[in-house]
């Protein structure tokens, strides 16, 4: 399967720390979703340069602090999977904060040449173009990582659309009224500003287009190594990865993209990736210690000497204050998950161990394996996937630790059912929330929706 290598602005924006594990999950995005989309958006650049120098023959005046504003609407936005074309019409704006003459000019006065040295200072001045015409074409190739980038820009301009305010200059000498004349006739030339506008608008274009393209965020934190596989003729894919706490990595299915047709915009987990998740996500859930004190049964077993006699005769080696500590080994904990009609089910089994102190001296005493069956309830809410769990039932193997059972030859008999009551309370009634990825374009967040299971994948839609 091809892998795109991660896309550097993409990557910048959503760079996280380093994880132990991840689950890749993937988002398709159709290009007639795309279009529909960002057509919504108004197209809008800004630009502003410190300082311009013209030529207008004779004159070259410095242009300070001069603003370009480029605001209006799609009127086309076209992909394929090697290109992408725009056009629009827009609504130009250009201020020039000042305009400097400081310059030597040349002069024949009386049959003599003279030099003569002009300086002066002309205040602001607005350059409006109520209508241009922009057309443009973005290539996708594999060395830009499939991201668009501009090809070719042409401005059209049409007659009579551009308007000049007024300019007055001071510290002009006598030839002061034809500096400002000139200044005044040049400046309403749209073909002096015409390659420049173009120069300015090319680059911002690119950056509006990509800014568009997707975004991918979550109240939660940020996504990492994002990429996107060669475009087809229906639209791409944009690769990712959710953080896990362990050292798991689930992929997608090696053949995973090679057909997908789908009108809407879709995300895609693999089965095992969306076990593994909820997965990892129980084991954040369940405590790794729980004092099994406080259990009511337990608490009051600790209390009771003839209980303890009738029910677990080894407790009354140790006072009512002795800790008691299930311990479980979240690295063993194994979880299948299934659906049917009531909605999904786990069964997790793991190990453990049931610790507590003896001298001043941690020791295990019981050590036992686990099987728990609870029923889960997954539920999508505000683009983010919450899911609890129901009451367990639980089965236990146990026995005393080996070293605990060599030195002091316990009593095997203990109520079981105290400890599988207190491990299956420990995973019922649990809520817990998975952060899952969120993206938006144009004038839309779009959220997750629709969860469901087809063949080997997990698919949400975008709504």
């Amino acid at each position: 399967m091809t892998r795109s290598l991660c896309v550097p602005l993409l990557c910048a924006l959503f760079s996280l720390p380093t994880h132990a594990g991840s689950v890749e999950f993937a988002q398709w995005i159709p290009w007639s979703f795309l279009s529909q989309e960002m057509k919504k958006k108004e197209l809008f650049v800004q630009e502003t340069e410190p300082s311009v120098r013209l030529n207008l023959g004779e004159l070259k005046p410095e242009l300070k602090n001069v603003e370009l504003e480029v605001a209006g609407a799609l009127d086309q936005l076209e992909f394929t999977n090697q290109s992408v074309s725009l056009s629009a019409e827009a609504g130009l704006t250009l201020i020039l904060g000042e305009i400097k003459v400081d310059q030597m000019i040349v002069r024949e006065f009386g049959g003599n040449v003279l030099q003569v040295q002009i300086k002066a200072n002309c205040g602001r001045a607005t350059i409006s173009l109520p209508h241009i015409f922009l057309d443009s074409l973005f290539a996708m190739k594999a060395e830009n990582k499939y991201l668009p980038s501009l090809h070719d820009l042409n401005i059209q301009i049409p007659d009579g659309s551009w308007s000049v305010s007024p300019i007055r200059c001071s510290g002009l000498s006598g030839i002061g009224a034809e500096i400002e004349t000139t200044l005044n006739q040049s400046l309403k030339n749209p073909a002096v500003f015409t390659s420049l506008i173009k120069d300015w608008v090319s680059p911002l274009l690119d950056e509006w287009i990509r800014n568009q393209w997707l975004s991918v965020n979550s109240s939660e934190g940020q996504w990492a190594g994002l990429t996107i596989d060669p475009p087809n003729d229906k639209g791409f894919l944009v690769r990712g990865n959710i953080s896990l706490t362990g050292n798991d990595e689930v992929f997608l299915p090696e053949n995973f993209g090679e057909n997908i047709q789908s009108p809407t915009p879709r995300f895609y987990l693999s089965r095992a990736g969306f076990q593994t998740l909820i997965q990892d996500r129980l084991r954040s859930l369940l405590p790794k210690m729980y004092d099994l004190r406080e259990n009511d049964s337990f608490r009051k077993l600790l209390k009771s000497r003839i209980m303890q006699y009738l029910v677990w005769p080894d407790l009354r080696r140790f006072n009512s204050s002795t800790p008691f500590v299930l311990k479980n080994d979240p690295n063993s904990l194994l979880l299948s998950l299934a659906q049917d009609q009531a909605g999904w089910k786990a069964d997790l089994s793991g190990r453990g161990s049931l610790m507590t102190v003896i001298g001043g001296s941690p020791i295990d005493y019981i050590v036992y394996s686990m099987s728990l069956n609870l029923p889960v309830k997954m539920e999508l809410k505000s683009g983010d996937l919450y899911f609890s769990t129901g009451k367990a039932t639980a089965k236990l193997a146990w026995s005393f630790s080996y070293f605990y059972q060599l030195i002091y030859k316990p009593d095997n008999r203990i109520p079981l059912s105290l400890l599988t009551n207190a491990l299956s309370g420990i995973a019922s009634d649990r809520k817990e929330k998975v952060a899952l990825p969120q993206f938006s374009t144009g004038n839309r967040d779009y959220m997750l929706s629709n969860l469901r299971t087809e063949d080997q994948l997990v698919t949400m839609d975008w709504l």
